[in-house]
């Protein structure tokens, strides 16, 4: 037979965790789902990263810390907090979430089981964006950044520039050769202390900078881009894209939900209670914005 319980969370990110937290806090039945790590988008940052807390004070009504600090220390709180709180947490892949009357029925990889209500928190990592040029599959090419200390004495080339990117960047100059490329003519998603950051180490000649400039190919020696000067190759022995991720569209729609519209930069419908087209169903964190 099925579990049952009141709530059904998906995804132990920060809002996840915030949800489950308050479901064991006042003893509501829960099951909290995730698939890999607590915390994963934090688990694949760089061995340790800080973690900014912002906006300095987190909206999250929550019984679990979120504080600064270093990737370790983050995953160290949240995980005791789960411990500590008898959160219930389930480490399984979520399939499908269909709703059957007046609840819903959520197939996993290790079953089933009944909820009255689901909190849909499963953000936007999981599914890196590819440089979708030849090459990108190479052995060479990766999406994430692990542990910069791993990497030494290389040409090292990143790909993006939002914060990830940055920070990767930064996190590698001083034990390899860096060029960070950049679509814009400047780090205008980034924020203020990472973009002072990256301008810096340019004007120091720490690292180059390709502005204005796309991908266009990766070959087992070099990375070859187009840049306002022409193409140009660049030597890497090592490539890191960060360029974003794909919003899991298809396993939303799968479920029900509904967008906005059909372009790529979509989010799902909800209300001004993140409840989505379908009533029961919430969806809180970076899947809507």
């Amino acid at each position: 037979m099925a579990e049952e319980y009141k709530i059904a969370i998906i995804g132990a990110g920060p809002g996840g965790l915030g949800a489950a937290s308050n479901c064991a806090y006042h003893g509501i039945s829960h099951i909290l789902f995730e698939k890999r790590e607590i915390g994963n988008t934090v688990y694949d940052y760089q061995l340790k990263k800080h973690v900014m807390a912002e906006p300095a004070k987190l909206p999250l009504r929550s019984h679990i810390q979120f504080e600064a600090g270093t990737r370790e220390q983050v995953l160290q709180t949240w995980n005791q907090g789960v411990e500590s709180l008898g959160v219930n947490l389930r480490k399984a892949e979520v399939l499908s979430i269909k709703k059957e009357g007046e609840r819903f029925l959520i197939g996993c990889s290790v079953g089933t089981v009944y909820a009255d209500s689901v909190i849909l928190s499963i953000g936007m990592q999981g599914t890196p964006r590819k440089l979708g040029v030849p090459g990108d599959d190479s052995s060479h090419v990766a999406y994430t950044l692990a542990d910069p200390e791993a990497l030494a004495d290389l040409d090292i080339v990143v790909v993006g520039a939002g914060d990830a990117a940055i920070e990767n960047a930064l996190a590698l100059i001083e034990n390899n050769r860096v060029s960070i490329v950049n679509r814009g003519d400047e780090f205008a998603r980034a924020k203020d202390a990472n973009n002072s950051s990256i301008l810096k180490a340019i004007e120091a000649g720490k690292l180059r900078c390709f502005y204005n400039s796309s991908t266009k190919a990766v070959t087992p020696e070099f990375v070859v881009i187009d840049t306002p000067d022409g193409e140009v190759q660049i030597k890497c022995d090592h490539l890191i894209a960060r360029i974003g991720a794909i919003m899991p569209r298809k396993f939303l729609e799968q479920c029900g939900i509904q967008f906005s519209h059909n372009g790529p930069e979509a989010l799902p419908l909800v209300d001004q209670n993140f409840q989505s087209n379908i009533e029961g169903l919430y969806i809180i964190g970076a899947l809507v914005g």
